[in-house]
């Protein structure tokens, strides 16, 4: 178990239970599920629920599991595996700062969304200052945490699990700050404070890890994931192979699965069908500057034009353009988007083909 360089703060996991005890009252603010808002506190913990627990009144639920912590308590839930969380800290000159954090990503949600699906998938942050913070100064640093937050899920490019977009959280995100009052007194932590740096910084850090141990989700994971990840599945694909070509069925599905992944691992289609997804990204945020004259549809086909040829030479190129005439509402995707994943099919089609 990793230590808290913070005198008076006794850290430890028991059953479900992630807990910090301290040996007085701490200053807290939270958006926890007991005991949120501006509390002191002697006890913050991070409770384990099953992943199919539900509770028509989470606050007596936890009152009642954490009966035998020290009081007043501040109780956070998660369904997470609380054993794989992340432990990071900063000792500076004028104060130390240390933040755990547990991270599920199963109902991951880009802020703003339309998302009426209950689930459970939460990033719990507990974060403790060994300083004076004001109130002021808390409400900052929560704000600087949040953003440490989306930051990190966007370093690992987790998505919203409803519209396929950049993730900034999950819809049941909590945090929990707490302070221990000692040294000169702190009202500014922003993000161009020191405080608020550091802090920004070990918080990212550590959502990254957190994530990563989760569920073994790195940056650099398979393309085929990140695919799967905006809602392009291999089963999908597959659909529109034999849809488009009914002769091909026989092929085993797991026969051209293996052919679509061989074919994502190539270094310049890997290259080319994530610069297909960004610009699509750009596209869609207004962000492609204004050129006169300029023919996206054209400039769209060049990715799936490029990705088709690299299978098959002017086999795939032949197969593209006739899916391009032929199909305009099997894949419900973005031009760009579209081109890469035409390319792609176009190329192992004509493959198959070939091969018969």
């Amino acid at each position: 178990m990793s230590e808290i360089p913070i005198k008076g703060v006794n850290f430890f996991i028991k059953e479900e239970c992630l807990a910090l005890e301290f040996e007085k009252r701490y200053q807290s603010l939270s958006s926890a599920v007991l005991n949120g808002g501006f509390r002191k506190v002697k006890a913050i913990v991070n409770y384990q629920v099953d992943k199919d627990f539900s509770n028509k009144n989470p606050k007596a639920f936890l009152r009642r599991k954490l009966i035998n912590f020290p009081k007043p308590i501040v109780g956070l839930m998660t369904a997470a595996d609380i054993t794989k969380y992340a432990l990071k800290y900063s000792i500076q000159k004028n104060f130390s700062v240390c933040t755990i954090v547990t991270a599920g990503i199963s109902n991951a949600v880009s802020v703003g969304e339309d998302t009426t699906q209950p689930h459970l998938g939460t990033i719990n942050i507990i974060v403790l200052v060994d300083a004076q913070l004001s109130r002021s100064g808390m409400v900052n640093l929560i704000g600087t945490i949040t953003e440490a937050k989306s930051m990190a899920l966007i370093d690992l490019d987790v998505r919203s699990k409803f519209s396929g977009e950049l993730a900034s959280g999950t819809t049941t995100d909590a945090v929990a700050l707490a302070c221990t009052g000692r040294g000169d007194a702190i009202n500014y932590a922003g993000t161009g404070t020191n405080l608020g740096i550091i802090t920004g910084k070990i918080v990212r850090e550590a959502v990254k890890e957190a994530v990563q141990k989760q569920y073994l989700f790195y940056s650099n994971r398979p393309l085929i994931n990140r695919l799967e990840e905006r809602g392009i599945t291999l089963e999908h694909m597959i659909d529109v192979i034999f849809k488009h070509h009914p002769e091909l069925k026989c092929f085993s599905k797991e026969y051209v699965k293996k052919l679509i992944e061989d074919n994502l691992k190539k270094a310049e289609i890997t290259l080319l069908t994530i610069a297909g997804l960004r610009l699509e990204e750009d596209y869609f945020k207004g962000l492609i500057p204004k050129i006169e004259n300029i023919n996206l549809e054209l400039i769209d086909k060049i990715f799936g034009l490029r990705i088709a040829k690299i299978i098959n030479n002017k086999h795939g190129v032949k197969e593209f353009l006739n899916l391009c005439k032929n199909d305009s509402k099997t894949l419900n995707l973005g031009m760009f988007s579209k081109s890469v994943i035409k390319g792609l099919l176009a190329g192992v089609s004509s493959k198959l083909k070939s091969c018969k």
